[in-house]
């Protein structure tokens, strides 16, 4: 009954969607935010909504420009669902941005298969992923998806590996610039850079209940999801091995942040909303996937009501 609603691109959908991703923002902002009610804080926490929103806007660009799902809405509606299991994920504006920065990044880096205007996305990744290193350090390991985007699309050259990292270098030249006569415009910036081992104590049991949820379903469309890539269009295979690559990259991303606050997990988001969306597409897992819906539904009011 779920997916047979969201298994089409309908005004009411994204009505919808919107709607779920409100929800996750009051669920944060009653619930899991400390700050305290102010003009400046309120405006600080709308900003955030919009930019996670936009974020989802953007995810759905992506998903319907390269066509790595069918015409549904599915992807974005993982996404909302994401935020609802995890609304901590509202409340860290620099974690926000990084991500927001990446999937834009990612973007650009899966439309390298229409083999247009190559040279300027290259370029524009390297700027992005840089802009998305200022606020947060381990975003720099998505550089690791862009060298291996290199060796999956037919046309490479010399300067394609190279014009990542000169995007890159204007971006760091730039704000080193900008460091040097006016530190201050930084202070949003995290310029330190610091690893910290594996920790999770700070995750409750409704954080866990929702990450097991979430790594079950995601392992069990994983299953699907590889074999199937075998059946799309030679030209369009590179960009949905480029999502695995994203997604235990992203994942490693988020494992390895020093402060554990639950936010960190927005990173996943993107490529896993691909990755499950591909499974629910399937109609002999249809019953799996009402199973799969329903549950996230169960544990998020769960996660919010107790």
């Amino acid at each position: 009954m779920i997916t047979s609603f969201f298994n089409k691109s309908k005004p009411i959908n994204y009505i919808i969607i919107f709607l779920l991703a409100l929800l996750g923002f009051v669920i944060a902002v009653f619930k899991y935010n400390t700050s305290a009610f102010n003009t400046f804080n309120s405006l600080k926490l709308l900003f955030n909504f919009g930019l996670t929103y936009l974020s989802i806007f953007v995810l759905n660009f992506i998903v319907k420009r390269n066509n790595l799902t069918q015409d549904n809405t599915f992807a974005v509606l993982i996404y909302c669902l994401g935020l609802l299991l995890f609304p901590q994920a509202f409340l860290n504006v620099k974690i926000i941005i990084s991500n927001l920065f990446i999937i834009l990044a990612l973007r650009r880096l899966l439309s390298l298969s229409s083999q247009k205007n190559t040279l300027s996305k290259l370029f524009d990744f390297g700027v992005l992923i840089a802009l998305a290193f200022l606020f947060n350090k381990w975003a720099i390991s998505v550089f690791f998806i862009g060298l291996v985007a290199l060796f999956y699309y037919p046309e490479r050259r010399f300067n394609h590996f190279v014009l990542p990292f000169i995007g890159a270098l204007f971006v760091s030249t730039l704000t080193y610039t900008v460091y040097l006569y006016a530190p201050e415009v930084l202070f949003y910036t995290d310029l330190v850079f610091y690893f910290k081992w594996l920790t999770f104590t700070s995750y409750t049991w409704q954080v866990n209940l929702a990450i097991a949820v979430f790594v079950f379903f995601a392992l069990f469309a994983l299953l699907f999801y590889i074999p199937s890539i075998k059946h799309k269009k030679r030209i369009k295979q590179p960009a949905f091995y480029l999502v695995i690559i994203a997604f235990f990259t992203l994942m490693f991303v988020a494992v390895v942040q020093p402060l554990k606050t639950v936010s960190e997990l927005l990173f996943v988001f993107m490529p896993l909303s691909i990755i499950i969306s591909n499974a629910l597409e399937n109609r002999r897992l249809k019953l799996v996937n009402e199973f799969f819906l329903i549950i996230c539904f169960i544990s998020i009011a769960i996660i919010t009501f107790v």
